[in-house]
């Protein structure tokens, strides 16, 4: 449906006066442009945020980010779950709900014995052969995330991995595999 404002499309004198906002001069318009811009910045700002809230991540500074090495070391016993293929090793890691994310069906947010479940069936259908890490980072408290590839009979996978640090535990809130 095409949307039109007063006679002229896109008018903004008009487009202006369906806000309530009367056009007077340029300068009005520029200074509703601005507040506009700004408003949708924080908007923008505000959405990311709340989105990377829902993985453990927040805007702020990290200190103390840590090397490859050393996250990855961190994450060892996800690592070697994800080289053996066992779904239900990797499951114990799983937050109550993970974000699932495979190349050939769309699964979305599923609880933790879903995840099992697809994760074991998309395990047994590939036939993984192994894990390699290609990067991991976080920080101390918070390994954050790893990337990698995941080696099967029917191809490889790029795997990424969103992670929560709970205690001594790696914590996954998201995994999502695609094709390379």
């Amino acid at each position: 449906m095409r949307q039109t404002y007063g006679k002229k499309r896109g008018n903004p004198g008009t487009l202006l006066a369906q806000f309530g906002c009367m056009q007077t001069s340029g300068t009005i318009n520029a200074k509703l442009s601005r507040t506009f811009l700004i408003w949708g910045a924080a908007a923008i700002l505000i959405t990311f945020t709340a989105a990377g809230a829902h993985r453990g991540f927040f805007l702020s500074p990290v200190t103390e980010t840590v090397s490859r090495p050393e996250a990855a070391d961190r994450l060892t016993p996800v690592v070697s779950a994800l080289q053996t293929g066992n779904a239900e090793a990797l499951s114990h890691y799983f937050d109550s709900y993970v974000d699932l994310t495979l190349p050939d069906k769309p699964v979305g947010s599923c609880s933790k014995s879903q995840a099992r479940m697809v994760l074991r069936d998309f395990f047994e259908t590939y036939k993984v052969k192994g894990f390699q890490v290609q990067n991991a980072a976080g920080n101390k408290d918070n390994p954050g995330y790893c990337v990698g590839t995941l080696q099967t009979l029917g191809g490889n996978f790029r795997t990424s991995l969103f992670i929560r640090q709970d205690g001594e535990t790696p914590v996954i809130k998201e995994i999502a595999l695609a094709t390379r």
